[in-house]
This record gives structure tokens, sequence and C-alpha cells, in this order.
């Protein structure tokens, strides 16, 4: 999502008169014919920037912090902004403009931080603290996908930095409501997850007692999400199909092959499936992974690190 180009769709109030426009705020409009080719989750980041913009001494807080923060969030339709006054209670809810919401939270100024773009600015909660809050407002899953994203494709260094913010948080927040949600979502947290579905179905998978590894490698082209002994889980994306979707497809059918000729099972799972059919995914997983086992021993053993290319070679001749 490039959030330049979507900001730099909005529209002032003195111009919002000049074509049919949906008013986001006080201060942000955008074109209808603009609005009705967004992405869900690109309507979220406009409203919440658009409110947050607007609000002045307001936070943004939890998922609208998030959306503009470039935080992972799990979907969730006709969401609210949701707004905290950092010092103060929340206004009447009578005050309250549609579809925003404000909480009652006394948030420090070490968890608050000033987010410019171009000439206008907003206040968020700092993006620890918005993955705490979104754990304590909405459960261990939601902060799961949250906490992993502070961590995902980023130096070892800066995921050392997160987790310490992370902890002193969650430390400073302690005896608040949902605290404990928090703590838990830090324990199950990854380093490793390249997605918010890859972390859902991990905690999904966690919470009936399986324990998976993320981001194994099967030879040198072959590394899918998830590894439960000998099944290959797969979580598919948009973003890999964006570009040259028959190519992609091509590429995914080939290696999901050479993958079951080394003796995994493979098991391939859409997104909304696990959003909307949870208990049949995982009863699919089961049932793979009963298959699984009577599987042979495989030609290729899975590596956290991709094989050397010589390596490889060899495996693969062998497998053939």
């Amino acid at each position: 999502m490039d959030r330049r180009a979507l900001v730099a769709r909005l529209i002032r109030p003195g111009r919002a008169d000049e074509q049919e426009c949906r008013r986001l705020s006080a201060t942000k409009f955008i074109a209808e014919a603009d609005w009705r080719v967004l992405r869900d989750h690109e309507r979220e980041f406009l409203q919440a920037y658009a409110v947050g913009v607007a609000a002045q001494k307001a936070v943004l807080i939890g998922r609208s912090a998030a959306s503009v923060l470039g935080i992972w969030t799990l979907p969730a339709a006709g969401a609210p902004v949701t707004l905290a006054n950092p010092a103060h209670p929340a206004p009447r809810r009578a005050q309250w403009p549609a579809g925003v919401e404000y909480r009652s939270m006394r948030i420090p100024p070490v968890d608050i931080q000033r987010v410019a773009h171009g000439h206008d600015a907003l206040l968020t909660t700092t993006r620890a603290r918005t993955a705490v809050d979104i754990a304590r407002m909405h459960g261990v899953r939601h902060g799961v996908v949250a906490m992993d994203s502070l961590f995902a494709h980023k130096t070892l260094g800066e995921r050392e930095i997160a987790r310490v913010e992370l902890e002193a948080c969650i430390h400073r927040l302690a005896g608040k409501p949902g605290i404990a949600h928090a703590r838990k979502a830090l324990e199950w947290s990854s380093t490793l997850s390249e997605s918010p579905y890859e972390s859902l179905l991990r905690v999904i998978l966690r919470e009936r007692g399986i324990t998976v590894q993320e981001q194994m490698w099967i030879g040198r082209f072959a590394r899918p999400d998830l590894l439960w002994g000998q099944l290959a889980i797969e979580i598919d994306g948009d973003i890999k199909f964006d570009e040259n979707p028959k190519q992609a497809a091509l590429e995914q059918v080939t290696r999901e092959n050479w993958v079951r000729v080394q003796n995994y099972e493979f098991a391939r799972v859409q997104p909304w499936e696990i959003l909307k059919r949870e208990a049949e995914v995982v009863q699919q997983i089961l049932e793979l992974k009963e298959r699984s086992l009577l599987l042979d021993a495989p030609k290729v053993p899975a590596t956290p690190n991709r094989p050397q290319h010589g390596e490889d070679w060899r495996r693969r001749r062998g497998a053939g």
C-alpha cells in the first residue's frame, strides 16, 4: 500500500465542492470516484489518517494507529476510528463524530509520537504501545499479529529493540485491563512471520497444542510458510500474483509438486478460509498430517537456512 499516493488523493474543504466527494473528517475529503476503487485496508488507512489530522490533541490508538503506522491487523469491516485524549476523560458519546469512537485511556508522553505527512501531522501511540493496546483491546490473536509485524523484515538489532520496547510497555501497564493478553501475545510472537495470516494460523494451531516450524527450506527453492513434521503449509496471498499471475501460478505448482516428490504432504490455505472457516481449515490440516505420517523419510530434509547450490543439486539428482 502506497500511503503517500493515498494521502495525495485527499481533498481540502475549499475544493470539495468541485466534484462529488465523501467527507472523511472536518478537514479532509476524497472524490467518490477515488473512494469506490480503494480496497478495504486503504479506506481504513485514509479514514484513520483524515480523522487523526483533524483531531489535533487526540491520539489515534489501537487498530487506527496501526493502520497509519503500517502495523499488521486482521480485517474488521466497519471498525470505527479510535481516539483517546491522553490526559482527559473521553467526551460524551453524543459528541463523537460519525465513524469515530473515543476510549478513556490516559497515555503518558513516552507512548505518544507525532507522525508527519507533508503539511499534515497527527498523533498516534508508538509502535510498541499500539501493538500492546491491540492485544489488550482485541485479544491474543490480534496482539500476536501486531507484534509479529514489529519484528518482520527487521535486522537482529531492530528486533531486539522492538522486544525491549514491548516488554517495557507491558511492564508500565501492569494491572491495566487486558494486559495478560499482551503478555501472552509477546510470549507467542515470532520474528519469522512474513504475513498476518501466517501469524494467525500459527496461533490458531498453537491454541490446539500444535507447534509448527516457520520458513524452513526444503531444497533451495521451496520454503513453505509453516512446517509440521512432513506437512508443508502455505498461506496464499494476493501480492505474489499481482505482477505476473500466470508465471506466479506456474512457479507455485512447480514448487508444490517438487515438495511432494520429496515425501512431504502439502496444505494450501487461503486467508479468507482462516478468517471464516477456521474449524474446517484445522480439520484439513489434521487430516493431511495423518497422511504425512504414512510417507517415507524426506528425500530432502528441511533446514532453517537455504542449502548451498552444490548440496541442493546433489539432493535433487538423487531424488530424481
